[in-house]
């Protein structure tokens, strides 16, 4: 398999976990539970890594999914049961907290080439994708696309009102946190190829954006995966072109689209209220 074609595939399961991703937990409020995981599992690899290190043991890419799982998972079920407290935002402050200065106390602590890994899970690492990455990352979107096909009304209904599930014949318990392991799983896919930057660009921006513009939700899902699929599409171009990293490109073109969707609403609506 050629790189363009891998890129191009990458680039596919990437924009259907994000842009199905990103509408949910736009609409569920599920922002918090993005960047906690994000930065509880560049903590958990640093560790990782630190212990590679100091035992010389070798990190290879189904160890590093295997801990990213692990952490992802646990961290998912610790969050979902942590929102239901009065002191939610500082608890989760506090683990946010917590989880980046371990990552900061342990890289600063690695080897040069250790810590050269471990900037790819900020910045990024899509050029140097493997078929074993795509294989997992294909299972992951596989699994994901087809619940939050099958269960879409009721995410939908958990994740605009979670009192009114609960009354309701559905499983609201159940279902919430589904749902939230697959934003989690999402999440985690994100990480390891776009770096943990870009992910809260592609996982949080596009959905917020078009839920806040009154957008349909089936709406905000396609056009959420087209907006990411393109942009990683023009930016891997241009990384060829300029020789510069493509998952910052991306990040940065869906933030300035953002912006200008936003301005033109605001101008829209400063138009509007003149001629009124």
């Amino acid at each position: 398999m050629s790189l363009i074609v891998e890129l191009v595939c990458v680039s596919i399961l990437i924009a259907l976990l994000a842009g199905y991703s990103s509408t949910f937990t736009s609409i569920s409020r599920s922002s918090f539970l993005v960047v906690t995981i994000s930065h509880a599992i560049l903590a958990t690899l640093a560790a990782l890594f630190y212990i590679a290190y100091i035992y010389s043991l070798h990190v290879g890419p189904l160890l590093i999914w295997l801990v990213m799982f692990v952490t992802a998972l646990s961290v998912c079920a610790f969050v979902s049961h942590v929102r239901l407290f009065s002191e939610r935002d500082l608890v989760l402050s506090i683990i946010f907290a917590l989880m980046l200065s371990i990552a900061a106390l342990f890289m600063a602590v690695l080897p040069g080439y250790m810590v050269s890994r471990m900037w790819s899970f900020l910045t990024g690492s899509l050029l140097l994708i493997t078929p074993v990455d795509i294989s997992l990352i294909f299972i992951i979107c596989l699994i994901c696309s087809t619940l939050y096909t099958f269960f879409y009304r009721e995410f939908l209904l958990v994740s605009y009102d979670y009192e009114y599930a609960l009354a309701t014949s559905i499983s609201a318990s159940a279902m919430n946190y589904v749902l939230s392991i697959l934003i989690s799983i999402a999440t985690l896919a994100c990480v390891y190829v776009l770096g943990l930057f870009v992910t809260y660009a592609v996982m949080l921006i596009p959905g917020s954006v078009l839920v806040n513009a009154r957008v349909r939700p089936s709406t905000s899902v396609i056009m959420s995966i087209m907006i990411v699929f393109i942009t990683l599409m023009i930016s891997i171009g241009l990384a060829f072109s300029y020789n510069i990293p493509p998952s910052g490109l991306c990040g940065v073109m869906i933030s300035v689209l953002a912006g200008l969707v936003i301005l033109v609403r605001f101008l829209t609506r400063r138009i509007k209220r003149t001629r009124s």
